[in-house]
């Protein structure tokens, strides 16, 4: 009977000790600049015939928002530092640039993080001889996982899919893809960067 009243005592003690801390807690900012290196393929689709351009460009951005517990939130600012989308299978390269704002939210542990983001803007532009095309709207997924090595500096590996519902080119007003003549244009691809999540 005494270990029992003991152990009671013990996990009530945890207990209250818990609630104090919950009830302690509160909500930190999260700035987190990041630097990466996208591996991947932007595809158009005109009447039934494919053109990939790889997608393997430097990429700048920052995550933006609050944590509480376990739990972090906000937003995620994601752009072309420089680079090309090279075409494939005798396509022409075009200047690459563009950017994408995501709404995400996510898990952190001491060392893991995991999160997935959907785009509230979305675009891609690319250039050539004069003239941009820029692609935007529609929908799109970003799935990460972070790891932090050393204090202040994480490594994260993130899936990254964006499906434009748009087209603008040259001075034009933008026009949904299948009026222009578009089945699809899709950009798929990976991005492994290094970030310094701060918390205030």
């Amino acid at each position: 009977m005494r270990f029992v009243k003991l152990a009671l005592m013990f996990v009530a003690t945890v207990s209250i000790v818990s609630v104090s801390d919950v009830t302690k807690a509160k909500a930190d900012i999260l700035l987190e600049p990041y630097l990466g290196y996208t591996y991947g393929t932007l595809e158009s689709k005109v009447s039934g015939v494919s053109t990939k351009y790889d997608n393997n460009n430097l990429n700048l951005g920052a995550r933006v928002g609050w944590q509480f517990l376990i739990v972090m939130a906000g937003v995620d600012y994601q752009m072309p530092m420089s680079g090309k989308f090279k075409g494939q299978s005798g396509a022409g390269d075009f200047d690459a640039s563009g950017s994408t704002l995501y709404a995400f939210a996510g898990a952190r542990l001491p060392v893991i993080r995991a999160y997935a983001g959907y785009p509230l803007m979305n675009e891609a532009s690319a250039a050539a001889s004069g003239t941009t095309t820029t692609y935007s709207g529609g929908s799109g997924l970003k799935l990460g996982a972070s790891f932090t090595a050393i204090p202040l500096i994480a490594i994260n590996a993130e899936y990254i899919t964006n499906s434009y519902s748009q087209v603008k080119s040259g001075g034009g007003s933008a026009q949904d893809l299948s009026a222009a003549g578009y089945d699809s244009v899709k950009n798929d691809y990976f991005m492994v960067s290094v970030s310094a999540p701060l918390s205030f």
